[in-house]
């Protein structure tokens, strides 16, 4: 699968879509996301629901949390709700700079506000989590820059996280067991060798604790074996030939998480409106 191989290696295609990415975004969208007193008001605004209900419920949290930040927000809603669902990640990323010179108590109050956000609607989508362990790992690594995990060489010794992510993800595109059961086998006939069997997870197990505790055992492989996991991940996603915007900003957030930032998909048109769409519980 060509966005998998392009992972660390991007192709000319690629190139200029990040070159017309970043022409394409709004003057004060750009600029926000390299001004450090900027930068947590569009992290905030990325969050904000489109939904009026939701919307002015997180914008009041953002009010009694960082008011500074608030005042911010309302010039970027308009130019964040005319960009598309894949542009966003991407943004984030760009935005991640900007973010590492807070601290202390700031930093505190930033991470808490974001939590917050999350869960004004009590559901949690596949861009809030991948935005949330993006936004912890780098600002934790930025304040701890000595720290180095231990790096895990076997991918059989991770084999029940690993079961967890693409189970997770075979559900992500459908709530039918069958269906769910060929995407996960799809993906594991792509994880190369493994001397541990992984099966489908149930559906009622996959749930948010689950997949980020998965998610976080999992980036301490080794570059070569995350890029194995990737693949995987990423046939569980075409198992059906096609994939949906919730399902490409998932496997791009894990790819993400894990340290291994996927260019666009740009050899696969998506679709929307799939009936396997979910949040995370």
């Amino acid at each position: 699968m060509a966005a998998i191989q392009s992972i660390g290696a991007p192709g000319a295609a690629h190139v200029a879509y990040a070159h017309a990415f970043l022409e394409g975004l709004p003057p004060v969208v750009f600029a926000a996301a390299h001004d450090p007193s900027q930068a947590p008001a569009l992290v905030y605004a990325l969050l904000v629901d489109a939904e009026p209900g939701v919307r002015d419920a997180q914008l009041t949290v953002v009010g009694q949390h960082d008011p500074e930040a608030f005042a911010r927000i309302p010039p970027l809603l308009g130019p964040l709700l005319g960009l598309s669902t894949a542009a966003r990640l991407p943004l984030l990323q760009l935005a991640l700079g900007a973010l590492r010179g807070l601290s202390g108590l700031t930093l505190e109050r930033f991470l808490a506000t974001i939590t917050a956000l999350i869960h004004a609607d009590a559901r949690v989508t596949p861009f809030e989590l991948a935005l949330q362990k993006l936004v912890t790992r780098h600002l934790y690594r930025a304040q701890h820059p000595a720290h180095a995990g231990h790096e895990v060489h076997s991918l059989g010794a991770l084999a029940e996280p690993v079961a967890t992510v693409l189970s997770t993800l075979a559900f992500l595109g459908s709530t039918d067991t069958a269906v769910a059961q060929h995407a996960f086998a799809a993906g594991v006939a792509h994880l190369g060798p493994l001397n541990r069997p992984v099966t489908l997870r149930p559906r009622e197990l996959c749930t948010l604790p689950r997949f980020d505790a998965a998610l976080d055992q999992l980036a301490r492989l080794t570059f070569p074996i995350k890029k194995r996991v990737i693949n995987a991940a990423a046939h569980v996603v075409f198992a059906d030939g096609r994939i949906d915007e919730n399902e490409a900003e998932m496997l791009r957030a894990v790819a993400a998480i894990l340290d291994c930032p996927m260019p666009p998909i740009l050899e696969q048109a998506t679709h929307t409106g799939a009936p396997g769409q979910m949040a995370l519980a």
